[in-house]
């Protein structure tokens, strides 16, 4: 499997940058439903005389209709309720649009002369959120289900007049409104103090800690030597206290986790299947098929496009059906610790803004989140007490801003017994000493992958986005980025400093096993990894971002570097649409994997959503060549030797190989060393090639030097003097390569190659003609009798099959054509 670096994990459409009008107001923090802003139910226009009002900033049908003019209309002119309107059309001609088709409660635009009704009930209640009445109005918890479809929190209702106390918003709401849900309220957890840990302060600013080495973690005797990895796990929270919300769909205001809906891929095409709004809707109609004509919200309707590929129980409870097998699992791996890939919290992070809070306290709406997210989630026996080794991930700084708070995921190390990311980077020791081995891990940030140099590009996957990022933004007090013009070289200096500090501790490494842990995935800064593991031995790369689990054993654009991506945690959508065939048994969207290490191995299970393993790989440890282990343990390499599988298929490659099928050795010639076909059958894991040791190395001088030319007398030498003497001039087809001038050795190198006649691999061989770079065909040959037949006959019945020849060509083009169409076993001629 190729890797191929995806740089896809957006909340927004990166074909069209369509962005949903509720994802927008989940990052302004409105609580919204899906219903309410895109379109009613009822589809079909109205001429209807209502009253008329010019809406107001911040109401439902003014976010409708600017996001009509800025987004609806540019990338779908041809919707029914844009019929007549042009992109000149001003707001009036949209709102009256709107009112037309019943969309978000909008009124009808008043015409010149004609009195303005006056604001809305919403309008007024919009009103009293930004400037209530009374500042002394008691923090009333909890929420009510309006009219009007949309929810209010209890303390607006009091603002506004409406309710005379907390007691009385219930018997409010249910006269005015016509509610029959009961006043929900929001519980959350309360705030807790940050303490020492592990004999470690808390720190006093996020980066206190960056590159720390944290105290060393020691296995126990019964250690089952289990590791988890998952990533992207955390979905959307819902309402949370304070008035604080991350919803995208209608249903989303309960207690969170709920997956967030994000475009899916043609994992064929690498085309969309479906939009961000497409997939936000499957959920908000709970998967209600599409049958307006056109389908979808287009006619106005809230449904699911079959094209989405949506799957209800799998894609609605993703993150729980991940952390139920990993319980389950757990039971009996047990495993000593989790790697965390980061986005930990979708969409946007931690709620609330980088240094609003102390690095000494973890805030209540952190706390619930974090509750409800992980702590009730990734519970039971096997996890409980398992520390979670963290890394951030681009969502988790904010997503398409740098202001969210990041901070507060640091600082919740120093009141939990299992979250471990005291900073960006950092390291972990682990001792098996009972296995007698080690491991060292590093977790490393690499959000500058999107946090781009341009503020204006892809302003929705861009963490450095000027769209989405207030003008004064700055996270300044926390030491994070101070503004918005220096969001990318804040980033490029927190990468530049965490990989160099990785490299150093990775070369100096003294412990059996370097495993890096980071966010974006196999393929992003491929030359700093492949680094990594030629020169200083990194055995393993764990990374996430792409939402599903894709694996690549020994990666060639890696060095030979195995890398996983654990995308798949569930908390947002996969990739691709889930693979329901068998009930999902071979699905690799969602899921986690569980790793098995020794001193000798780790052996690597995918496993999905189902519980089913749908993959197992092995990775050895490597010291690399110019690490302290590699010192330490010179020869931690094995050139193949003399008779085994793998030097009889290196030798096959090197005389016969290269030029029947070049196309098999990538990169390779007929001038390549033995090392280098070796290399080559390692990274593709065939006919048990380990890595081979660098010519001049002890283990290759060995292998050199093992060679045995045929005695006087011995089988394989009346076999190669017969060879020489006869067998080429009677059947020189049984030959390939040699002629009567090739040498004693040559014949014997053709038959060690074989496997015949008990010859070994003989000393000195003759390279320039076992390995010819150019040959004329040899008289007789099938190549030579193909080739006179082409010029004599094939050119004038068949034309077509020579293209670029004539009748006057040469005898060498033709054989070049041959050659390039790997027929007959026709070499590379010498002049073509």
């Amino acid at each position: 499997m190729e890797a191929v670096a995806e740089n896809n994990d957006e909340a927004c459409d990166q074909i069209s940058q369509e962005c949903s009008l509720s994802l927008r107001q989940l990052r302004s923090k409105r609580l919204t439903t899906a219903v309410a802003v895109i379109a009613s139910h009822d589809s079909s226009p109205t001429d209807e005389e209502g009253p008329c009002h010019k809406v107001l900033p911040g109401s439902q049908c003014y976010s409708t209709v600017a996001w009509d003019m800025k987004d609806g209309f540019p990338s779908h002119p041809e919707w029914p309720q844009y019929k007549g309107l042009t992109a000149s059309s001003s707001f009036a001609d949209f709102q009256q649009s709107a009112y037309k088709y019943r969309r978000s409660g909008c009124p009808r635009t008043c015409r010149d002369g004609e009195k303005d009704s006056g604001p809305s009930e919403e309008e007024k209640l919009e009103e009293a959120r930004h400037h209530p009445a009374d500042t002394s109005i008691p923090d009333c918890p909890g929420t009510f289900r309006g009219k009007d479809g949309n929810t209010y929190t209890c303390q607006h209702a009091i603002a506004n007049g409406w309710a005379k106390d907390c007691a009385t918003v219930s018997t409010w709401a249910a006269a005015t409104c016509n509610s029959t849900e009961p006043i929900q309220t929001v519980k959350g957890e309360p705030e807790m103090l940050t303490k020492e840990t592990n004999g470690i302060e808390p720190p006093k600013h996020p980066f206190q800690y960056n590159g720390v080495e944290w105290p060393v973690m020691s296995t126990a005797a019964d250690s089952t030597l289990h590791i988890f990895a998952v990533g992207d796990w955390g979905g959307l929270a819902g309402a949370l206290p304070h008035d604080s919300q991350i919803i995208q769909y209608e249903g989303g205001d309960t207690r969170g986790p709920h997956t967030m809906g994000r475009y899916r891929i043609d994992p064929k095409t690498y085309k969309e299947l479906c939009t961000t709004q497409n997939i936000s809707d499957c959920f908000a109609s709970q998967g209600q098929p599409c049958r307006g004509n056109p389908p979808g919200n287009a006619s106005g309707e809230i449904c699911c496009m079959e094209r989405c590929g949506w799957v209800k129980e799998v894609d609605v409870p993703a993150q729980h059906l991940v952390a139920e097998q990993m319980k389950a699992r757990a039971r009996t791996s047990k495993p000593d610790y989790i790697l965390n890939v980061g986005d930990n919290f979708y969409w946007g992070g931690i709620y609330g803004k980088c240094g609003a809070t102390p690095m000494s306290v973890i805030n209540d709406v952190t706390a619930t989140q974090f509750k409800w997210i992980y702590e009730d989630i990734y519970i039971g026996e096997g996890l409980d007490g398992k520390p979670w080794l963290s890394v951030l991930g681009n969502h988790d700084w904010g997503g398409r801003d740098f202001t969210a708070a990041w901070d507060q995921q640091i600082a919740y190390t120093w009141v939990s017994d299992r979250w471990v990311l005291p900073a960006p980077y950092w390291m972990q020791r682990v001792e098996y000493p009972f296995h007698n081995f080690s491991v060292d891990i590093f977790l490393i940030d690499s959000n500058i992958i999107d946090a781009l140099e341009n503020n204006s590009e892809e302003p929705e996957h861009n963490i450095c986005s000027e769209e989405h990022n207030e003008a004064d933004a700055s996270c300044s007090s926390v030491d994070g980025v101070p503004n918005l013009a220096s969001c990318h070289s804040w980033f490029q200096q927190l990468w530049e400093n965490g990989s160099a500090w990785a490299k150093g501790k990775i070369q100096n490494s003294t412990a059996d096993w370097q495993i890096l842990v980071t966010h974006f995935p196999c393929g992003h800064k491929a030359d700093f990894y492949k680094e990594l593991h030629e020169k200083y031995g990194l055995d393993l790369l764990v990374t996430g971002h792409t939402h599903k689990q894709m694996m690549y054993s020994h990666s060639r654009q890696l060095g030979g570097l195995t890398c996983f991506i654990t995308g798949g945690g569930g908390g947002i959508t996969s990739e691709n649409p889930p693979n329901m065939t068998d009930g999902g048994k071979h699905d690799h969207m969602y899921g986690f994997y569980d790793l098995v290490i020794s001193k000798h191995n780790i052996s690597i299970a995918s496993i999905n959503w189902a519980g089913t393993i749908t993959g197992n790989w092995t990775v050895r440890p490597f010291s690399g060549n110019q690490s302290l282990r590699a010192k330490l343990h010179p020869d931690s390499c094995e050139t193949a030797k003399p008779g085994s599988n793998c030097s009889d298929s290196i030798r096959w490659a090197m005389r016969t190989g290269i030029h029947r099928h070049p196309e098999w050795f990538h990169g390779l010639d007929s001038s390549s060393t033995f090392e280098d076909f070796q290399l080559n059958y390692f990274f593709d894991r065939k006919h048990g090639c380990e890595r081979p040791c660098s010519p001049g190395s002890t283990t290759a001088a060995e292998n050199a030097s093992s060679c045995e030319t045929a005695e006087n007398g011995s089988k394989c030498w009346l076999s190669v003097m017969w060879a020489k003497n006869e067998g080429i001039l009677e059947n020189p087809e049984w030959f390939y390569g040699l002629n009567g001038s090739s040498t004693f050795e040559d014949f014997q190198t053709m038959y060690y190659d074989q496997g015949k006649h008990g010859c070994q691999r003989p000393c000195e061989p003759s390279k320039d003609v076992s390995t010819p770079d150019c040959q004329a065909a040899e008289p007789f040959s099938g190549c030579y009798k193909k080739v006179m037949w082409a010029m004599k006959d094939g050119i004038h019945e068949h034309p077509e099959w020579f293209y670029g020849l004539n009748s006057s060509s040469e005898f060498e083009e033709f054989q070049d054509k041959f050659f390039h169409q790997g027929k007959d076993d026709c070499p590379k001629p010498c002049k073509p």
